[in-house]
């Protein structure tokens, strides 16, 4: 089993998202909370069937395009890391 991330913070503008790792029955499962007050959201990488395509997904329905959004953005931040 990996190494969960340290906690991290992401900053978009005016925006901070203060980001957690956690493993819930061995899956990576990312706990974002706002400095804008909005609800926290959980995340984590799912995979379409049958082309097991992979995608970033909000735990509860109803937050997909924020899902993906700071996927995309964990995803890099964790691969700058690993390059640098």
């Amino acid at each position: 089993m990996r190494e969960l991330e340290p906690p991290f913070q992401l900053q978009i503008n005016e925006l901070t998202v203060y980001v957690t790792e956690h493993s819930l029955s061995g899956t990576r499962v990312f706990h974002l909370e706002f400095s804008d007050k909005r609800k926290a959201l959980n995340i984590t990488v799912a995979e379409k069937r049958p082309t097991e395509e992979k995608f970033w997904t909000s735990a509860l329905q109803g937050r997909q395009p924020e899902a993906e959004q700071f996927g995309k953005l964990i995803a890099n931040f964790i691969r700058s890391k690993r390059k640098g």
